[in-house]
């Protein structure tokens, strides 16, 4: 149905674009929405069933979603499609009962109060790794208490002042300027790895005691963007800010513990504000801070040492293997030395595979393995050993429970008549915190059924 350019579709209303696209307009629950003469009730009951947004309209993929479109409707639950990349301003305006909605991961724009007053919500897990969350977002959402978030820019009082738990993703590039200054709830909080950047007064005037920063944050403390004066009738007038000649301001409270590593920009930046550091233990050699010492940290290091900065490492002082405070050949050096000297492959995996029936009989064949690791030394520890046969079907894994190189396992293997089949067995080993892996495979080994009486 079409009127006035627009159609419409299970209770929404939609238009088509000239690139190709097309925008969800409005609902037919919207504030003061007057569709072919009729009034709809804003103040109706809350809507149980869920709204979705179609995906698209006469061909075309429904990309957007016009501002207010959805503004003080009873709506409980919204579906919007993987379509959507932009959400207006004010789209979700004062939906007092919605308590239910995912955005979709490619969402690029979620505009000013989009959920502002949307008083239902209580928690909201927010994956879109291109979205700036803008501010005021979540205004007046005082239920929300949980959130995961999974964004490009956490952007200024864009954080919800209520909030309890807090769960930052990998695609954090970017902390904002007094981004979580109304969050008073909010005790602790955790940056991601992804993180890059942190600007002044991020947590200044919060409740939060303690931040625990990685080393792949270079810069904290930096600048916000300049704003004019705002001029407020009747009150006090809010001052503009001039980054450049402003005095400083922290980006932390004065009481705030901060949790780091050592040589990194957060112990600097403690140390210049006067800030508790605590230092966090790291893998001493684990220049790409994966929480293993193996050959991609000696790749890391020498990429960076040969200027290639693009695939430098993450974390230096733990590919400061000499403890000077520098890095060079001598400790690319010892870092290949030690690495020598942790590796060590076993001499053989022997397989010595036997079939016969259980004490049970008849029809119900087992095959028991007998394997044996040798040549493997203190400190070195198998961990687990998997059998497979030879189209790569997992038949068992077995766990030792002592350091023994030996062991016995009757393992059910579903086959009914005799064969020549192959096996391989897939052992992992270990020394402290590197992992290493070692594949052997075994003979074709014949599968005879011989009954085995009962003891």
């Amino acid at each position: 149905m079409k009127e006035k350019g627009l159609i419409q579709q299970d209770g929404g209303w939609y238009y088509t674009k000239p690139d190709g696209t097309a925008v969800f307009v409005w609902c037919n629950y919207a504030e003061t929405v007057q569709v072919m003469g009729q009034m709809y009730d804003v103040d109706a009951m809350p809507i149980e069933e869920p709204f979705v947004v179609a995906d698209e309209i006469n061909g075309c993929p429904v990309t957007a979603i016009e501002s207010g479109a959805f503004r003080k409707s009873p709506v409980t639950k919204v579906v919007l499609p993987d379509t959507i990349e932009y959400v207006g301003m004010s789209a979700f305006f004062n939906c007092i009962y919605l308590n239910d909605i995912q955005l979709p991961k490619d969402l690029k724009y979620l505009g000013n109060s989009a959920f502002m007053y949307c008083t239902s919500l209580e928690d909201l897990d927010i994956d879109c790794p291109a979205l700036r969350l803008d501010p005021d977002i979540f205004d007046g959402c005082d239920a929300l208490k949980s959130m995961k978030l999974n964004v490009g820019e956490i952007g200024e009082r864009s954080v919800p002042r209520n909030l309890e738990s807090l769960e930052l993703g990998d695609a954090v590039r970017k902390i904002g300027y007094d981004s979580f200054g109304n969050c008073k709830k909010l005790e602790t909080l955790e940056i991601p790895l992804g993180t890059e950047q942190i600007c002044q007064s991020a947590s200044m005037y919060s409740g939060i005691k303690s931040v625990t920063i990685p080393p792949t944050v270079k810069v904290i403390g930096a600048y916000p963007a300049k704003t004019r004066t705002e001029f407020m009738s009747g009150m006090n007038d809010v001052p503009g800010r001039r980054p450049l000649t402003d005095e400083p301001i922290c980006a932390f409270n004065a009481d705030c513990v901060v949790y780091g590593y050592t040589g990194s920009e957060a112990e600097c930046y403690a140390e210049e504000w006067g800030l508790e550091f605590v230092p966090l233990e790291y893998t001493e050699g684990d220049a790409n801070f994966d929480g293993k010492f193996n050959i991609a940290d000696a790749v890391s290091l020498q990429s960076y040492l040969l200027g290639r900065q693009e695939k430098g490492l993450v974390y230096w002082k733990a590919a400061d293997l000499c403890d000077d405070n520098r890095l060079d050949v001598f400790d690319m050096c010892l870092m290949r030395s030690s690495l020598t000297d942790r590796f060590q492959t076993l001499e053989s995996v022997d397989l010595e595979l036997r079939s016969r029936y259980t004490e049970y009989g008849l029809g119900n064949p087992k095959v028991e393995l007998t394997l044996s690791v040798r040549g493997l030394t203190s400190p070195y520890h198998v961990n687990d050993v998997k059998l497979y046969d030879e189209s790569d079907q997992l038949i068992c894994a077995m766990s030792p429970c002592t350091d023994v190189d030996v062991w016995d396992c009757l393992i059910p293997y579903d086959i009914t008549e005799e064969c020549s089949k192959e096996f391989y067995a897939v052992v992992e080993y270990s020394r402290g915190e590197m992992i290493l892996t070692q594949k052997e495979r075994s003979n074709n080994v014949i599968i005879k059924f011989t009954e085995v009486p009962a003891p």
